[in-house]
């Protein structure tokens, strides 16, 4: 019987899914690249050929994790059919109604023992996703939909502020309480967009992206 022979990438991609999921059920604090390299059944110096070291592996997990949700929001900016008006919907609707369902695919980052991993995962979000945003709001302003001065550092404003607002890892499991905040918060972001103020209601979202 032959022996299958992993290449190099997949060895990689192992020795992520084994960290990621040590990571969850431990804590990054509490997982020793030793524990991962004895998980995924590699030697040390192959885990630190391809990570020289945990905070880089732990780097290479959130951007695992994300993978999936850059390829949904590279598909809404593909998507050309849609205004820049439609993509800023599709972003705080994808928050409130979740067909994603990733709302509470980062729980884990509850644990103290992730705050590393939480820090991580903020900034990882920031750098990925704020481009989107900024280019949806400077094509918005273009076409006269929005009125923007400066839309790197608005774009950077809404994500980040949005994202605080109702990140469940600080304010926790209630999805009604985390909807409520959502909803609060909407006609704010249309103020600021110098939108009609139901432009980010529920209803008005839903109709938009039909």
């Amino acid at each position: 019987m032959s022996r299958t022979i992993k290449t190099a990438e997949d060895r990689k991609k192992e020795i992520i899914q084994v960290a990621e999921i040590l990571f969850m059920e431990n804590g990054f604090n509490n997982v020793t690249t030793t524990t991962i390299a004895k998980t995924a059944k590699v030697a040390k110096g192959t885990l630190f050929y391809h990570f020289e070291t945990k905070d880089n592996l732990a780097d290479a997990v959130i951007t695992s994790q994300l993978a999936p949700l850059k390829v949904i929001y590279q598909q809404v900016d593909n998507n050309l059919k849609w205004s820049p008006l439609q993509k800023i919907v599709w972003f705080f609707l994808s928050e409130l109604d979740d067909p994603l369902e990733h709302v509470f695919a980062f729980n884990y980052l509850k644990n103290d023992d992730n705050a590393v991993l939480r820090q991580k995962l903020r900034i990882q979000m920031t750098e990925q996703f704020v481009p989107f945003i900024e280019k949806w709001l400077l094509e918005g302003t273009q076409n006269k939909q929005f009125d923007i001065d400066n839309s790197t550092l608005m774009a950077e404003f809404i994500f980040t502020s949005f994202h605080s607002w109702v990140e469940t890892s600080i304010y926790g499991d209630n999805l009604a309480l985390r909807n409520k905040r959502i909803t609060f918060s909407l006609p704010l972001y249309a103020q600021i967009l110098q939108l009609p103020e139901n432009t980010f209601s529920p209803a008005n979202m839903r109709k938009l992206l039909k």
